[in-house]
């Protein structure tokens, strides 16, 4: 099967940074969801992929997103990777053990 484009959860992480790459290197166009930035910098100054062709960088948080809006967001898509990572940003508090329940 011949993907057009594939859509790439996390793609300004390390594994979707590569991921990204590679898809690209296959003339794979890329639609890419990531988190925002957590200081108010310019998000393309701050993406790594700002400078690639066929990739569309979307910013957001999947877990706020409607059902609806997950569905229109791939409907251009042929696949979907998972990227994403934990989230440095976020620091549990001690016993760390309470945020991964």
């Amino acid at each position: 099967m011949k993907f057009n484009k594939v859509f790439v959860l996390g793609g300004t992480g390390f594994l979707g940074y590569y991921t990204i790459q590679e898809l690209i290197k296959h003339d794979i166009k890329v639609k890419t969801l990531s988190l925002p930035p957590k200081d108010d910098t310019v998000i393309n100054s701050s993406n790594p992929l700002a400078d690639f062709e066929n990739v569309e960088c979307l910013v957001g948080d999947i877990n706020k997103m409607s059902d609806d809006e997950i569905v229109d967001m791939l409907a251009d898509c042929d696949g979907f990777i998972y990227a994403a990572g934990a989230d440095e940003r976020v620091q549990a508090e001690i016993p760390a053990k309470k945020i991964l329940l």
